[in-house]
């Protein structure tokens, strides 16, 4: 009976501490970003086509940001190989010309994935990149550290090489979880950017408060947003942010000027008014109303339709199209 009892509270403990994985810091905003942020195209036009055999995948989208735009194209191909350490190879071309080649590991250890990234602009010199990445997740912690640099000769003031290393802990029987980020420049040996933040989460609900602070323009700003799904078919999200008051040197000047305190919001909803189709509709605090339509036509096929209309400048409306296309 006693290893019955035992058995009992080790499956307990397992379930509450080690079935799930942390969240990482980077994705407390990650259900107030499905109905905020997500199916809201403003005035751009969009297709996309993406092709998979096996472990290989081509993709390709065509677009333009409004009417008198021109066109745009990327491409990106994906390749899964060395299927004991699970590699991913990417290479990919957009618009502006940029090349990106990137590859990915996650089974050199549990929870563990490294990644390599670089970059080029065909078009113009001094605009190679290289990034490094390092992830790892576990049930009651994360880390992770992307660094990023220039390859190209540059003069010292100029040369910036970005680190970004974030941590959380979670505790999933309460739904908590605390995180943090810090941005550096490696270049200049400093810190630039820092930021904390906790998460209270309950099924889909989901209550966040983060403070963001730039130590180089003395920024600081604290944002709160909240999901809740009412059912299964709807989700309301709404955020918050707060700009504090802060006083900067004017680049033409060079003389002190004070930033005023702004306040923004955002609010919104989801509904799924079939189980292959989504409505979205949002506000802001400049009177920009957007909504947002997907439907799965059939198989593979995905239709999305977007409009924002300025309640201000009725003038200054958008109306977005794009088709989505998976085989």
């Amino acid at each position: 009976s006693s290893r019955v009892l035992w058995t009992l509270a080790v499956t307990q403990f397992k379930r509450q501490f080690f079935d799930e994985m942390a969240a990482l810091f980077k994705d407390f905003r990650k259900g107030v970003k499905e109905v905020l942020d997500t199916g809201f195209a403003g005035s751009e036009q969009k297709a996309e086509v993406a092709l998979k055999s096996g472990k290989a995948s081509i993709s390709t989208d065509v677009s333009r940001k409004s009417a008198d735009a021109p066109l745009k194209a990327n491409l990106k191909t994906t390749c899964e190989a060395l299927e004991k350490y699970a590699v991913t190879a990417e290479a990919g071309v957009d618009g502006e010309g940029k090349l990106t080649g990137a590859l990915r590991t996650s089974k050199l250890y549990p929870g563990l994935v490294i990644g390599l990234t670089g970059s080029t602009v065909l078009s113009t010199k001094g605009n190679n990149n290289v990034e490094t990445s390092v992830e790892y997740k576990h049930a009651l912690a994360t880390l992770s550290t992307v660094v990023s640099c220039p390859l190209d000769k540059q003069a010292e003031d100029k040369r910036i090489c970005k680190a970004t290393t974030s941590a959380s802990v979670s505790h999933k029987a309460s739904g908590l979880s605390l995180g943090g980020e810090v941005v550096a420049d490696l270049c200049a040996k400093k810190a630039t950017d820092y930021s904390a933040g906790a998460l209270y989460k309950a099924g889909k609900n989901a209550i966040t408060a983060t403070l963001k602070a730039g130590l180089k323009d003395a920024s600081k700003t604290v944002t709160t947003n909240y999901r809740v799904d009412v059912n299964a078919t709807l989700a309301v999200a709404a955020e918050f942010a707060h700009a504090f008051p802060r006083t900067v040197t004017d680049e033409k000047t060079n003389e002190p000027k004070t930033i005023p305190a702004a306040n923004t919001f955002s609010v919104g909803a989801l509904y799924k008014v079939a189980p292959s189709a989504t409505v979205r509709a949002k506000i802001n605090q400049d009177a920009l109303i957007s909504v947002g339509y997907s439907e799965a036509i059939r198989t593979g096929l995905t239709l999305n339709l977007s409009a924002q209309v300025d309640a201000v400048k009725m003038t200054e409306n958008k109306v977005s199209l794009g088709l989505k296309f998976d085989a």
